[in-house]
């Protein structure tokens, strides 16, 4: 990060701006009373640290300050020292080995919610157009979003999960119909879509499904082995502690997170 053009005075205004609004607004506690934690990355340019810290123990008294990175905060706020943390973000997808509040290994992919929105706009914009396998999206991001949002889900690997999936009326979701907005023309028609066919796009970009191992890229991994290998790295006893104690955090909603833990089987070790 080039820091040459920044203005770190200014910096320090509006970082003594938001933790007072925080707190005055959110918290509605005096500020400085209690300890504080910050999320930062793993790599901070030290004069942005030096600005952050500088502000905040010198306009308030807080008793101390934790730095941790996000995989380490997202298992401290499960209330595990150690975990294994899938953090599925919008650009990729970072698996982090969490072993007594430090990171010891980290695995990244391409494989996220970019990529997933991307190939559901594909998939509306077909639907719209009733076109083939054009790769062209016409469709909005913000509906393609809700989508997304609303209704991509992942399906489960066994067939007896399969037969196990209802909705609250007792319908099996494979055989659920459901009407969104017309991609074309959401403000007034509706079309009627197989509910599962919105599981799709998560078995192609984060599952890579029909894909052999062998066609892909270092950086385009698909999540179950990314999590495999994330597994590998770590030392036994931390692969023990971290295999019961698996974490999904990021942009992904919760259904889809549900559904990747059995998506694919383990393989043993």
């Amino acid at each position: 990060m080039d820091l040459r053009d920044v203005d770190l005075g200014l910096v320090e205004d509006k970082i003594e701006r938001m933790i007072r609004e925080t707190y005055n607004k959110y918290l509605l506690t005096d500020a400085g009373t209690s300890r504080l934690a910050l999320v930062l990355p793993s790599v901070m340019p030290h004069p942005l640290l030096s600005a952050v810290l500088s502000t905040l123990f010198g306009r308030w008294r807080f008793p101390s300050i934790t730095l941790l990175p996000s995989a380490t905060m997202a298992a401290t706020a499960a209330g595990v020292r150690s975990a294994l943390v899938v953090d599925i973000g919008w650009a990729e997808t970072v698996v982090t080995g969490v072993y007594e509040y430090r990171e010891i290994s980290i695995k990244r992919s391409t494989r996220a919610m970019k990529w997933l929105l991307q190939e559901t706009g594909r998939r509306l914009s077909r639907l719209a157009s009733n076109a083939g396998e054009s790769d062209q999206i016409s469709v909005d991001f913000e509906f393609c979003e809700e989508v997304v949002s609303r209704f991509v889900w992942c399906s489960p690997y066994s067939n007896a999960d399969h037969k196990a999936l209802t909705d609250e009326e007792g319908t099996p979701l494979l055989q659920k119909t459901v009407s969104i907005p017309s991609p074309s023309k959401h403000n007034s028609n509706y079309i009627d879509v197989a509910f599962s066919t919105f599981s799709e796009p998560v078995e192609k970009v984060l599952l890579a499904d029909g894909v052999a191992e062998c066609e892909l890229d270092d950086e385009e991994i698909p999540l179950p082995l990314l999590v495999y290998n994330a597994l590998l790295d770590l030392p036994p006893d931390a692969r023990g502690t971290c295999m019961s104690r698996v974490i999904f955090v990021g942009e992904a909603p919760s259904e889809q997170a549900e559904g990747y833990k059995t998506a694919h089987p383990w393989r043993s070790t």
